[in-house]
């Protein structure tokens, strides 16, 4: 076990909803309910930041991980590890708390942030540039949790939080995230992010379906779509590729090929030409944040 998560335990102290006090309801979700708050300091009163607090009911907890004896639920337990793995990347986890019905989890709530999902919709197709600025950071990150042996499985623009001002992102939502192994029976995550093996042979590997996923958002950030169906799947829009550049195209095909063994690695998408050297001019010229 890494060491680095070595305070991983039960909180129970009393002052855990001193410190982290309640304010509103942000969001309900089908595994728990997020609220905001802030944080502050016990010895003087003042607030020290923002915050968000999430509640898990315990009927909804579908596994749990151990950690020096202690148990936690599994969204806990990978949201730490993921931390330590890709720290500028992932939300702070703050603290957490075990209740009779219920655990608690506090999160650091990023100032001027929104989803990516709502960015593209307010900023629509961005620039080659600054595409490259914000997927290689999601791409970093899931490629350090990768070797630290964690699959966060839901990778998709809603769990993804940007600062539209200096591109920083912050992944969430560790709620499928999962211990990485050789191939999994069982999809986890959002469908219409899924690659096309599990409608294939209903199975997939862990590497192959998170290059998929990254994809997705790549495709979005380049091409200002993402469209799928149960019939068809994800469907290109290849009009709108025409303005990418060479080099940009080519990671396309790579990442978003339908065979998963023929897929460009998450090593190679980092390495790729793309990633790593700066396209050349596009054709046509789109506005950008």
């Amino acid at each position: 076990m890494n060491t680095t998560i070595k305070n991983l335990k039960a909180r129970k102290q009393p002052n855990f909803f001193e410190r982290f006090q309640v304010t509103s309801l942000l969001m309900q979700s089908a595994n728990g309910t997020l609220y905001n708050g802030v944080e502050v300091n016990l010895e003087t009163g003042d607030k020290v930041r923002d915050v968000v607090v999430k509640f898990f009911p315990k009927s909804c907890v579908r596994t749990y991980a151990g950690v020096r004896g202690v148990r936690c639920p599994s969204e806990i337990y990978f949201h730490l590890k993921a931390y330590t793995l890709a720290r500028p990347f992932i939300v702070e986890p703050l603290d957490w708390i075990e209740r009779t019905d219920d655990f608690a989890i506090a999160m650091e709530k990023p100032q001027g942030t929104m989803d990516l999902f709502d960015f593209c919709n307010k900023y629509g197709v961005q620039s080659e540039k600054n595409a490259r600025i914000i997927w290689t950071q999601i791409v970093i990150a899931c490629y350090n949790m990768y070797l630290g042996g964690v699959m966060h499985s839901d990778i998709k623009d809603e769990n993804v939080l940007i600062n539209p001002t200096t591109l920083q992102i912050k992944i969430i939502d560790f709620g499928c995230a999962k211990k990485v192994q050789d191939r999994y029976e069982k999809p986890s995550g959002t469908a219409a992010y899924w690659p096309p093996e599990l409608k294939s042979h209903g199975s997939f590997k862990p590497g192959p379906v998170t290059v998929w996923s990254l994809g997705s958002i790549l495709y979005l950030l380049l091409a200002g779509e993402w469209k799928y169906s149960e019939e068809s799947g994800f469907m290109r829009n290849f009009l709108k590729e025409q303005r990418l550049t060479d080099e940009a195209q080519q990671l396309i095909n790579r990442v978003l090929c339908i065979h998963e063994y023929s897929r460009i690695t998450l090593q190679e998408v980092i390495q790729s030409a793309w990633v790593q050297h700066a396209p050349k001019s596009p054709k046509k010229r789109n506005s950008s944040v």
